[in-house]
């Protein structure tokens, strides 16, 4: 079978540094995460929208787990980082799912083990004036996991309620990058169409970046108005974030280093419409894009997809649904260079399936990039009452399985309508054509339903559908939080949002006001750690002279069997040095660790095995199982090293995803 490779999985993890404790025994990192947009910024976004937002700001930091065993280590920013997240000394940073509750366990859960389908929120009232002096669950925080999450932030002002919302998906570190455009701009046209830009019913008004840096720091540039000049060059530490907003189409952000960036729009003066999203880097648009939302209940409620062209010249986008079990209608738009265009989405209904296929053709299908807007087409300026919006992620980076953090149905805070569950789960499937494939869904992501795929895995419920056929899953508790969707079939991929229906959701309370596009969940995970084995002057610290025993593991977090092998690849830096015949791997099985096999030194080039094109380790990953591979190596004597800085590179190689681990 002929699997398109994702995009992604190409991912950065932990850096070994000279500093490090000589002893971490907690798993390695594989995600590495920092909470975007800092709340005085936000609380400053929502007040362009509309004065009656106020402070504090309800901030709601949602974790829900894919597979058992999880590890999440949360790091405080407000006094300073950890040099070693997964060793700890500050009392303030908390290590969840390490089954040792006295450093930190989620909420309502003293046993302190995250198995498949938790789901706890962080939640806090933050005041924008008093950040730093008081800990709070907020923006910079730095989060690190081991297994994958699913991590989302959620925020409203006081004055306003969820009215007035945002929910932002936040990416791993590994997804960040070093270019973003805004597909968007204040200086659209309100009504009609003007030079390369189409109109935009005055969604708008304010547009405007959140951007945020990671490990390093980053000097960032910025060119607002998209005149080719950047107006700014900021230099940002670790954590820091900034926020400029007159925003124009194509308005862009360069950095030296990767950082997030956040984008806010809204209608100024209104009651109240604003939409969030976080941005995919430039490397990571693509020529085909999937939407799985449509809403209509009135002509002044649909959802509106904006397509932006970085190119020098026009290319035209097409864009279709399903019609009928064998056919689809294709239509197409132009979008000019340097421009948008914008594509009014019809819902499901009679002759049509309501998800939407977004591309172009050619040799070399020219890349653009698309941004989905909930109640975005009422002509008389209104698009207040179910507004959401949310960015599309490219058929390459999409996986088989989406797992949903916060999925609530209305406004938790809220005694009206109790029973409202307006905030579904909208689905469609990628790569299966006119051809039936089964989708499955386990409500809480625990594997404990009632049914059995045919790998063994527990779940709730399934549907056959077709490619853009649309499905709107609700949990029957009312909560979609830790559901999670997959499908058995590596050809076939979901795309998925979390947004409100104007169809069920009230417009005043309880209705929640936002939409987050679902990141595709990974298949496999990688991550290593290393550790002093033998720690030669005494001092606690990685150091010149000291053995390293060096950690590498593959974690396989697919509801399918994964056939290997699983080719790992390291490569030693001039100030380490291979200790022959001690490379050697294992397998977890159902959470026990099963006995040592060698892996034999090279006979040519080096003697380390994983140099030149690796090794490939052979078996079956099920899920939730994993690898581990270790391997020792020296550090060079205090007179041969090249710095104070040991930077060791690999990778691992899941098959049959193709999934590219980097692991730093």
């Amino acid at each position: 079978m002929n699997v398109q490779k994702s995009l992604w999985f190409k991912v950065l993890y932990s850096t070994l540094a000279m500093s490090m404790h000589a002893f971490a025994v907690n798993p390695p990192p594989t995600q590495l995460f920092y909470i975007p947009f800092a709340e005085d910024h936000q609380l400053a976004a929502f007040q362009s929208i509309n004065g009656a937002a106020n402070g504090p700001i309800a901030v709601f930091v949602t974790f829900s787990a894919a597979t058992d065993g999880t590890v999440i280590y949360y790091d405080h920013w407000e006094d300073g980082y950890e040099e070693n997240i997964t060793n700890p000394v500050q009392p303030s940073t908390l290590v969840f799912g390490d089954g040792n509750p006295s450093n930190g366990y989620p909420p309502g859960n003293p046993g302190d083990l995250i198995p498949a389908g938790t789901v706890f929120n962080l939640r806090n009232f933050v005041n924008p004036t008093t950040l730093q002096s008081v800990m709070d669950y907020d923006a910079r925080d730095k989060v690190a996991t081991y297994k994958p999450v699913s991590l989302t932030k959620t925020t409203f002002p006081t004055g306003t309620n969820t009215l007035l919302a945002g929910c932002v998906e936040v990416f791993e570190y590994g997804l960040w990058g070093t270019e973003y455009r805004s597909p968007v701009g204040e200086d659209m046209p309100q009504s009609a169409a003007a030079g390369n830009l189409t109109y935009d019913e005055n969604l708008f008004s304010h547009n405007a970046f959140s951007i945020m840096v990671g490990p390093g720091g980053a000097t960032v540039q910025i060119d607002k108005d998209n005149n080719g000049a950047f107006e700014e060059t900021v230099v940002l530490a670790e954590g820091e974030s900034i926020y400029r907003d007159e925003i124009n189409v194509g308005g862009r952000v360069v950095s030296d280093r990767p950082v997030q960036t956040v984008l806010y729009n809204g209608t100024v003066g209104s009651n109240y419409a604003s939409r969030d999203t976080t941005l995919l880097p430039a490397y990571r648009w693509s020529s085909d894009y999937f939407c799985p939302v449509s809403t209509r209940t009135t002509p002044s409620d649909g959802t509106v997809t904006f397509l932006y062209n970085p190119g020098t010249s026009a290319i035209t986008v097409n864009y279709a649904y399903r019609n009928s079990a064998s056919s689809y209608v294709t239509n197409s738009v132009s979008v000019p260079a340097g421009g948008n265009a914008r594509v009014v989405m019809q819902p499901a209904g009679a002759g049509h399936s309501g998800a939407y296929r977004f591309y172009t053709t050619g040799s070399v299908p020219p890349v653009f990039y698309a941004f989905s807007a909930i109640d975005a087409d009422d002509t008389s300026g209104g698009n207040q009452a179910w507004d959401g919006g949310f960015t599309l992620v490219g058929r390459p980076s999409l996986t088989t399985q989406v797992l949903v953090s916060l999925g609530i149905g209305r406004d938790p805070y809220s005694t009206t309508n109790p029973n409202e569950n307006a905030n579904p789960i909208w689905v469609t499937s990628v790569g299966n054509g006119h051809s039936t494939e089964r989708i499955y869904v386990d409500y809480n992501g625990d594997n404990a339903g009632l049914l059995t795929d045919p790998n063994g895995n527990k779940y709730d419920v399934h549907y056959d559908v077709r490619e853009l056929e649309q499905l709107k899953l609700f949990d029957p508790d009312g909560d979609q939080s830790g559901m999670l969707v997959y499908s058995l079939n590596p050809a076939v991929r979901i795309a998925a949002v979390w947004g409100q229906d104007p169809a069920l959701a009230t417009a005043g309370q309880p209705g929640l006001d936002v939409a987050s596009l679902i990141p595709p969940l990974r298949e496999g995970d990688a991550g290593k750690k290393s550790r002093v084995k033998t720690d030669a002057d005494g001092d606690g610290f990685l150091s010149a002279g000291d053995l390293l025993e060096v950690d590498i593991r593959a974690v396989s977090n697919a509801r399918a069997t994964i056939p290997g092998p699983f080719n790992f690849q390291d490569n030693l830096p001039a100030d380490l040095s291979y200790v022959p015949g001690s490379t050697r791997y294992r397998y977890s099985i159902g959470g026990n660790w099963q006995a040592w096999t060698s892996i034999p030194d090279d006979g040519s080039g080096t003697q380390f095995p994983l140099d030149g094109p690796g090794y490939p380790v052979p078996g079956n990953l099920l899920p939730g199982q994993q690898i581990q591979v270790v391997f020792d190596a020296a550090v060079a004597d205090y007179g041969d090293l090249s710095g104070g800085w040991i930077e060791n590179t690999g990778l691992v190689e899941i098959s049959p995803y193709g999934l590219l681990l980097p692991i730093h």
